[in-house]
C-alpha cells in the first residue's frame, strides 16, 4: 500500500499532466462524502492499457454500493464490512493492501483496516464455491443468460487465477504475469475479449486452475442450479442469483472466504 493524497494529485490544473487528469476524473466521479479513497488495479500498478478502467475504493459511513462514471469504477464499502473481509482473508483486501495507492485517508482509518488483514489457512472452501460458478458456464440454458454468465466467468476465473498464484507462493494481481506463471498465457486475451462465445472456455480454464472435482448431480439449468447451491454453496448461489436476476454488476465481496 502506497500513500498519496488527493490534494497532491490535484495540485495542478488537469492539463498539466496525466496524473492530474486522472485525479480530477476520480474526484468528479465520487458521490457523497468519503472517509478514505484508494486507487487500485492496473492504474495503481502502472501497467494500464489505454482502454483500462480506473478502479477506485471509496470508504463510506453508510449506504455502500458499486457505481461507475465513465471509465471510473467505484466500489464503496463501510469500515465494518471491509474489516470483516480483511479478517477473513479476502483476496480483494489483499489486493488493496499489496498494490493500492491511498489517495485520501486523513484519519488513518483505511490503513488500520488493511493492517487487520489475516492470511487464510487455505482456499479449499472457496475453490468449491468457484467450481459451482464454473459449472454454470455450461448449463443447458446458458444462451438465455449469456451476458451475465460472461461477467460471472471473468470475475470467477480471475479469483481462481489469484488463488492458484497464492498457492504457488507467487501471488500477484497482475493478470498477465499470473497467467504466465500459472501456465495459461491465453487467459488475458480471453478476459479482455468480451465475447460471449468464450464463456464456456473460461469456465473450463477456471476448473483447471482450481483443480477440484465438479459436484455430483448438479442441475443442468441456471435457475435450478442457483436454488440447489443455496445450502452447500451459498457464495456461488448469490452470484448465480445475480445472473438470473439480470444484475449488471458482480459484487467483488461475494466470493470472500466464509467464516471458519
Amino acid at each position: 500500500m502506497r500513500d498519496r493524497t488527493v490534494s497532491s494529485l490535484c495540485a495542478s490544473p488537469p492539463e498539466r499532466g496525466t496524473g492530474d487528469v486522472l485525479a480530477e476524473e476520480i474526484r468528479c466521479a465520487l458521490t457523497g462524502p468519503s472517509l478514505a479513497v484508494m486507487l487500485y488495479g492496473s492504474r495503481a500498478r502502472g501497467v494500464a492499457r489505454p482502454d483500462s478502467d480506473v478502479d477506485v475504493l471509496q470508504l463510506v459511513s453508510d449506504r455502500p454500493r458499486s457505481y461507475s462514471t465513465g471509465r471510473v469504477n467505484i466500489a464503496a464499502y463501510t469500515p465494518a464490512h471491509l474489516v470483516l473481509l480483511a479478517q477473513r482473508g479476502s483476496l480483494f483486501v489483499r489486493h488493496l493492501r499489496d498494490e493500492g495507492i491511498v489517495l485520501q485517508d486523513f484519519d488513518g482509518l483505511l490503513a488500520d483496516i488493511l493492517a487487520a488483514y489475516r492470511q487464510p489457512r487455505g482456499y479449499e472452501r472457496l475453490k468449491g464455491e468457484l467450481a459451482v460458478a464454473f459449472v454454470a458456464t455450461s448449463v443447458a440454458d446458458a444462451d438465455a443468460f449469456s451476458a451475465g454468465l460472461l461477467r460471472l466467468a471473468v470475475y470467477s476465473v480471475r479469483s481462481a487465477l489469484y488463488i492458484r498464484a497464492a498457492e504457488s507462493g507467487r501471488l500477484t494481481f497482475d493478470v498477465e504475469r499470473a497467467s504466465n506463471d500459472c501456465g495459461v498465457p491465453q487467459l488475458p486475451r480471453l478476459l479482455r475479449s468480451g465475447c460471449r462465445e468464450d464463456t464456456r472456455l473460461l469456465g473450463s480454464i477456471g476448473l483447471q486452475l482450481i483443480g477440484v472435482p465438479v459436484p455430483a448431480d448438479v442441475p443442468t439449468d441456471l435457475p435450478s442450479l442457483a436454488v440447489w447451491s443455496r445450502d452447500s454453496f451459498p457464495l456461488a448461489a448469490r452470484l448465480l442469483e445475480a445472473v438470473v436476476a439480470g444484475e449488471a454488476h458482480i459484487d467483488y465481496t461475494s466470493l470472500t472466504l466464509p467464516p471458519t
